[in-house]
């Protein structure tokens, strides 16, 4: 009952932190606002906490998860109730009678009479796999609840990709946008350049091409935003006719992580996967245990109580007195089949073996595959963290590179097919770095989903 109680802490404290006190991130305000728009619509503004509050308030794949959790969490309280008895009151009986004429069975003519009978029952069948009735219904709420953390952070996890990916489209949008206004003034400064002489119409066919291009990448874009906001829309359970608007910056705080072996070792056990398959060993260890209680004898308790009496009237004479009584039947049952070899129950205890031995082989390559995946996670870190500083250099060279070639151009040592390889270069590289930043976030969250904590707290132990 202490473990019970215990379980039933956990499952509130896990609801209230989930919905009232989100702190996976160290960026963001903590309150959503909606202002109107330059249209007049009312727009939601949302940071990264607003989101993740919406999408465990309203997703429905969450919901679910939820109602699943509160059936087991109800079934697991119910548990003791297999102690109290049964209790039966089956209705009573009355029958009537009349002497129409004469004397008979000391009634005489005109007088009639009624009977009338009432009883109740208590039953009780103890069987020695009550014993572990109630530890089958924690592990299984236990796994409902393992269940429901893992819908929970896997929705964290979709939510802050989400959330800085649409931040990323929303920059690179005007990364496309100003490239637009830059390319098409470059146009027109080329066909002026040209009606006095000094530019051919190659060099403006080249202007013309790369702003008619940068025109349909951002038209792109903007549609492929359009897409993904419905879709995140989608994620948190919002209407998809909502007026999103996402605040919030791209930071990426580098990890200063210890030893790999020191990460395993201290992690690695707090794994939901790990702690689901050492659930299902437990699971699998109380059906053998219950197959080798079946065998043991159950005992039955019955207790009858029966009442009965009957009236003759108009005299109001009482022939028969209320009579009273009781019954006690104790009855016990040896299960003879479950000894014999072949029978269903002793097919039912080997198979159990069998899915025993099984899920201790599981759990074993759980924690392999878990000590791999920690690896891949932090690999994946490293990796992306190197992409920064990488795409920090080649941004900074490109940028160089460019005004160069602008100089170079304006001088007449460089060809407009050159200068303008040389801007797509530029935009590329910006492009580039915006992915960097994003994918070393979701490498951050990815890890924090391996080790099974809060992005806070990995800030928290590792950040610099």
């Amino acid at each position: 009952m202490l473990e019970h109680k215990k379980i039933i802490t956990l499952l509130f404290c896990t609801l209230f932190f989930n919905l009232f006190c989100i702190s996976s991130i160290a960026y963001g305000e903590d309150q959503s606002a909606s202002s109107p728009s330059s249209s007049g619509e009312s727009v939601l503004v949302l940071s990264l906490n607003d989101a993740l509050t919406q999408a465990l308030a309203n997703n429905a794949g969450l919901k679910q998860s939820a109602l699943s959790l509160q059936q087991s969490a109800r079934n697991q309280g119910a548990g003791g109730n297999q102690w109290l008895p049964s209790i039966t009151a089956p209705s009573g009986s009355v029958s009537m009678s009349s002497q129409i004429a004469g004397t008979g069975a000391g009634m005489s003519a005109g007088d009639s009479s009624a009977s009338w009978s009432a009883g109740a029952g208590l039953g009780f069948t103890y069987s020695p796999t009550m014993h572990t009735t109630q530890d089958n219904l924690d592990a299984t709420y236990k796994r409902q609840l393992l269940s429901y953390q893992t819908a929970v952070n896997s929705l964290k996890t979709s939510v802050a990709s989400s959330f800085y990916s649409l931040l990323a489209d929303q920059q690179n949008i005007d990364i496309l946008q100003n490239t637009v206004n830059v390319r098409k003034g470059q146009w027109d400064d080329v066909k002026s350049l040209q009606a006095r002489g000094f530019r051919t119409e190659l060099d403006v066919l080249i202007a013309e091409q790369a702003y008619r291009s940068a025109e349909q990448n951002l038209s792109e874009t903007e549609s492929a935003l359009g897409q993904a906001i419905g879709d995140f829309l989608i994620l948190l359970g919002l209407p998809n006719t909502t007026n999103l608007s996402l605040k919030g910056d791209i930071e990426t705080r580098q990890l200063s992580l210890p030893d790999l072996q020191t990460i395993v070792n201290t992690y690695l056990a707090k794994r939901i996967d790990i702690l689901s398959a050492e659930n299902n060993v437990r699971i699998s260890e109380l059906a053998v245990k219950t197959n080798g209680l079946a065998k043991l004898p159950s005992l039955s308790l019955t207790d009858r109580l029966s009442v009965s009496g009957s009236i003759v009237s108009p005299n109001g004479q009482n022939n028969n007195p209320p009579s009273i009584s009781n019954s006690l039947s104790v009855g016990i049952n040896l299960p003879l089949e479950s000894w014999l070899p072949g029978y269903p129950s002793s097919i039912s205890e080997k198979n159990n073996k069998d899915a025993l031995q099984s899920s201790q082989i599981a759990l074993d390559a759980a924690k392999k595959e878990a000590e791999q995946d920690i690896i891949k996670q932090i690999a994946t870190l490293e990796q992306a963290a190197r992409r920064i500083t990488a795409g920090e250099l080649s941004l900074s060279i490109s940028k160089r590179t460019n005004e160069l070639s602008e100089q170079q151009y304006n001088a007449g040592l460089l060809s407009a097919r050159d200068l303008q390889d040389s801007r797509d270069s530029y935009l590329q590289a910006q492009q580039t770095q915006l992915q960097n930043r994003v994918a070393y976030i979701n490498a951050v969250y990815a890890l924090a989903t391996a080790l099974n904590i809060e992005v806070k707290e990995l800030y928290t132990q590792y950040g610099n």
